[in-house]
């Protein structure tokens, strides 16, 4: 038993000369600041009994412990705690490039627990939650951040937050998550209210979100001089249309055709060749066939068409859309054979007093009173 008591001891007495091996290699003795009286510590120097203990502790996860040693350490010998800090910062830089969350949160959480105001460890934080894929909150937090720097290093950090919320913005645009943008910009402009970015993004979910007097009042809160003058220009228009019931939706020439893009059940896309001259609505089999949700069966029908008299299935879809128009128990037809584009019919376009403006390719639709 005794033979086993003296292996474990020398175990952990090479451990933590490991450690402190790790943070002051022989070949790099420790410069102290240059006010100190003496320039170098000699190699054989006892390192501070809290700088010990603190290593051990965060080799073994015990963060809170290592923390607070830390903290005697700064107090007693600050150059030390420096020196400490580095070494956790490295370790950090290791795990969020593994993608370690746990220990990362773990270790920050301890960390911030005992100084809430420490700058570095702020922005490692906000850096975990960004790879994480927690963007919005990351951002948030940098945004914090910045408000206690000074200006130099607020224009560093600010630099960072730019690139990161454009990409993010840009995501969210892509994936039409308005709602997503509409709280990310209302909380990022907490923090930075007059940033034109965005307000023009808060702006445009709003719009998408269909709270048009939200949209225009976000708008109007742009500074005199921003780099979104076009796109809200463009914004404020399409604005006073839809607060005047008017939807424009973009069309793709197709010859003397249109195409026109359509969505069904909130879900599935589909390009649609606008045809004035059909009664119905038709779609393919195999975008029949890919709808999650199989639509109800009503039956056939005989229609007319350029090659004479066919057969069609009648299907009720539980909805269809056009840009921001919808209609719920939308019926269309299912021609065996069909091949190419589907076809927007009349059924549709009924609904509302439409035009074609050819010199800019759009759809106007208003939607019609009774």
């Amino acid at each position: 038993m005794n033979a086993l008591l003296k292996l474990i001891l020398l175990c952990s007495l090479s451990l933590n000369g490991y450690f402190i091996w790790q943070l002051f290699p022989p070949e790099k003795p420790v410069i102290l600041e240059a006010d100190a009286p003496t320039p170098k510590v000699k190699k054989s120097a006892v390192l501070p009994a809290h700088f010990q203990q603190a290593v051990v502790l965060f080799s073994n996860h015990l963060f809170d412990k290592a923390v607070a040693e830390y903290t005697q350490l700064l107090t007693n010998d600050p150059h030390y705690a420096k020196q400490l800090k580095q070494a956790w910062q490295q370790q950090l830089e290791s795990w969020l490039s593994h993608k370690n969350f746990t220990l990362s949160e773990l270790f920050l959480t301890a960390f911030l627990n005992s100084h809430p105001y420490d700058v570095s460890m702020l922005e490692f934080d906000a850096k975990r939650l960004i790879a994480q894929g927690d963007t919005q909150q990351g951002i948030i937090n940098l945004l914090a951040l910045s408000n206690q720097l000074d200006s130099n290093k607020k224009q560093q950090l600010s630099k960072q937050i730019d690139e990161l919320s454009t990409s993010f913005i840009g995501e969210l645009i892509a994936a039409q998550q308005w709602q997503v943008l509409h709280s990310s910009s209302q909380h990022w402009l907490d923090y930075a209210p007059g940033n034109a970015h965005y307000l023009y993004a808060n702006a445009l979910a709003n719009y998408h979100l269909e709270d048009y007097v939200a949209s225009q009042i976000t708008l109007d809160q742009l500074p005199e001089n921003h780099e979104f003058k076009q796109q809200a220009e463009q914004l404020r228009q399409l604005i006073q249309q839809a607060l005047a019931g008017v939807d424009v939706i973009k069309l793709t020439a197709r010859g003397s055709h249109y195409l026109i893009t359509g969505i069904i059940n909130d879900d599935v896309e589909t390009e649609l060749m606008i045809d004035t001259g059909a009664s119905f609505t038709v779609i393919n089999q195999t975008l029949l066939n890919s709808l999650n949700t199989l639509p109800n069966y009503l039956g056939t029908l005989q229609v007319n068409t350029a090659n004479g008299v066919i057969e069609a299935q009648r299907y009720q879809l539980e909805s269809f859309q056009i840009g921001q128009q919808r209609i719920s128990n939308f019926e269309v037809l299912v021609i065996e054979n069909h091949a190419g584009y589907g076809l927007l019919g009349m059924n549709f376009l009924e609904n509302f007093k439409f035009n074609i403006n050819q010199q800019v390719n759009e759809l106007e639709l208003t939607k019609n009173n009774f």
